[in-house]
């Protein structure tokens, strides 16, 4: 790994998380002392943060963490609800033993967060299941653009987890098991339907909270 990935790993983890919040101004300087390197590998790792619309550098090069909004999340579930659900549903057909196995263990850590560590724990519980499902569909560029879209919804999957009140955790379990069920039954139209309730259900909370 290089040390523009490293940085740019970091800065992504840092804006994903809301430790850097939106609408904050950054500076390559801020960077560049907060990692102690030089400024030639922070602005290229802010540049690919700029690519990927998580950053907006204005015409005086002020540089931005990009605003959460409501149009920005509706395009992001609209694209999300067609792609996922695809992957989804070619999973059904496709699914291993082997990967149903790491999926059902994956639950089990669904099943064993506490109310008390819900922020900390199920934002990589939930997207590690959610890859896990998509690798299955044996299209490794769909994967890769879901990853991409993953990208752009992490700051609002931030808020989500981390507003631990707004989460009804059991009813997050059944919806997964309810994917994980249609897996293992191999119902393709099964993991679809419940993917959509959880990708409709996430948009409606994170809308109740950013509206």
């Amino acid at each position: 790994m290089t040390l523009q990935d490293a940085i740019y790993n970091e800065l992504l983890s840092a804006l994903t998380s809301g430790e850097i919040p939106p609408g904050e101004s950054i500076t390559v300087k801020q960077v560049a002392d907060r990692y102690d390197v030089s400024p030639m590998p922070v602005r290229e790792a802010l540049g690919k943060l700029e690519a990927k619309g998580l950053i907006e550098v204005s015409k005086n090069r002020r540089m931005t963490v990009n605003q959460l909004s409501l149009e920005n999340l509706r395009q992001i579930v609209e694209i999300c609800m067609m792609l996922e659900s695809y992957a989804a549903e070619k999973a059904g057909k496709n699914r291993s033993e082997e990967s149903l196995q790491e999926l059902e263990a994956t639950m089990v850590l669904y099943t064993n967060v506490t109310d008390q560590d819900k922020h900390s724990k199920l934002i990589g519980i939930n997207e590690k299941f959610h890859q896990l499902i998509y690798q299955e569909a044996h299209l490794p560029l769909l994967t890769e653009i879901i990853g991409m879209l993953w990208e752009r919804a992490r700051p609002y999957l931030a808020i989500d987890f981390r507003n631990s009140t707004n989460l009804d955790l059991d009813r997050l379990i059944e919806i997964h098991q309810g994917m994980l069920d249609g897996l293992r039954e191999k119902k393709p139209k099964k993991v679809k339907e419940w993917l959509k309730i959880d990708i409709t259900n996430a948009a409606e909370r994170i809308s109740r909270q950013i509206g």
